[in-house]
């Protein structure tokens, strides 16, 4: 039996002022590392680099705990600015990339 998934929303500005917020956040809200982390990227409006890392490191953690790190409901620009940082493919999983909004 699988763990319901913790599910974080994501809003506004992604930008190196908010990671280290964030990053307890998720700390704290995943106190069962035996669930997969669900990310609702719909009310983001920028992410910047650091960022960016941040959500790196969440899919490499879970990856290393055998559960899943998936990003739903990703606007284009934000989608567009993993493109152009040649990790669209480590962020978006095959299996969820009908979730983004480019489709």
């Amino acid at each position: 039996m699988t763990d319901k998934p913790i599910e974080i929303t994501l809003d506004n500005e992604c930008t190196i002022y908010e990671v280290s917020e964030w990053q307890q956040k998720i700390i704290s809200q995943w106190s069962n590392q035996k669930q997969s982390l669900h990310f609702n990227l719909a009310n983001v409006n920028e992410m910047d680099a650091s960022f960016v890392q941040l959500l790196l490191s969440c899919k490499k953690t879970t990856h290393d705990r055998g559960v899943q790190c998936v990003l739903n409901n990703i606007p284009a620009s934000v989608e567009e600015r993993f493109r152009q940082m040649h990790i669209h493919d480590l962020l978006i999983d095959k299996t969820n990339a009908g979730e983004s909004e480019n489709g």
